[in-house]
């Protein structure tokens, strides 16, 4: 398995580098911290409670994406409150996975559910 040009990076360092229009969310350490821990295999209980509009979401789907980076075999869940919300982040987190080298194979890519080439990805 070849080794991915984001895997040394944090979630910090990871999201501007994949999405250069955003910065570090700074902010969020608490929360980077526990997906930087979820990447690494780390079974974590985690609630981010912050006022809408600072980030949580973007942060959280690029951090699916830096755990599947972390390790291309890892599957991941993304639950929201809507079938319709559900399809536009999935949408988002098949295009960060495709930016970031991680993304689904032909044959193994929809909307709802797909697999990269080692097997990981994303519901």
């Amino acid at each position: 398995m070849e080794t991915n040009r984001y895997a040394s990076l944090s979630l910090q360092e990871f999201i501007p580098a994949i999405s250069p229009e955003f910065s570090s969310p700074h902010h969020l350490s608490d929360w980077t911290d526990q997906i930087e821990l979820a990447a690494k295999g780390v079974a974590v209980r985690a609630l981010c409670a912050e006022p809408i509009r600072h980030f949580k979401t973007t942060t959280t789907i690029h951090g699916l994406v830096y755990a599947i980076v972390q390790d291309p075999t890892s599957r991941w869940l993304f639950l929201t409150h809507s079938f319709e919300r559900a399809r536009t982040i999935g949408k988002k987190i098949r295009q960060l996975a495709e930016a970031a080298g991680v993304g689904p194979v032909r044959g193994y890519d929809t909307i709802e559910t797909w697999s990269n080439k080692d097997g990981g990805g994303a519901i």
